[in-house]
């Protein structure tokens, strides 16, 4: 079984989402902060507690890591309080919650659904951009001498780091190319 459909209401970048997912690859653009990351924690957060057998809000907060591990610091910014709702579908199965912006731990948040969708277990990975880069040698994502250089044009943007070597000169510290390149990108 898939996730079919993800539906989002006052929950971090979002006002309402309300998506279908195709039943084989599901490409997320968008430019930064509209969600795109949002999205992949979510999704990932309810197939991890098929397996982790955490509750959904509980497993939320350990993805997500808001401040104060306040779980109503996932609901969406507004000047009156607010309740915020995820839903997230596989097939006939939705796995359900919902909080309010005043939230401070899991258990105040309704959770339906979990019974039934953690019967039967589904496998994820999610790995961040930022965590793989930096296990490509050489990349020190905390040095502000660093400089990105990036591929374009492609229609995904990929930048690859690059930082001084010993003698001073400017190399790559991963090499990326995506399928619209001729050849990696490498500085001088």
């Amino acid at each position: 079984m898939k996730i079919t459909r993800v539906k989002l209401d006052n929950f971090t970048a979002f006002d309402k989402l309300d998506l279908a997912l195709s039943p084989g690859i599901n490409v997320l653009v968008g430019a930064n902060g509209t969600g795109k990351t949002h999205l992949m924690k979510v999704a990932y957060a309810a197939c991890d507690i098929t397996k982790s057998k955490l509750d959904y809000a509980e497993k939320l907060i350990r993805v997500f890591l808001p401040s104060g591990r306040a779980l109503g610091r996932l609901a969406k910014r507004l000047k009156v309080s607010s309740r915020c709702m995820v839903e997230i579908y596989r097939d006939d199965l939705r796995l359900r919650t919902s909080f309010s912006n005043h939230s401070t731990v899991p258990e105040s948040a309704t959770v339906t659904g979990a019974k039934d969708w953690s019967a039967r277990r589904i496998e994820s990975v999610y790995i961040p951009v930022k965590e793989m880069l930096s296990n490509a040698p050489g990349f020190r994502a905390s040095i502000p001498s660093e400089r990105f250089i990036s591929t374009r044009p492609t229609p995904i943007s990929w930048t690859a780091p690059i930082s001084r070597d010993f003698a001073g000169r400017w190399t790559a510290a991963a090499s990326v190319c995506s399928p619209f390149c001729r050849r990696p990108l490498m500085a001088k």
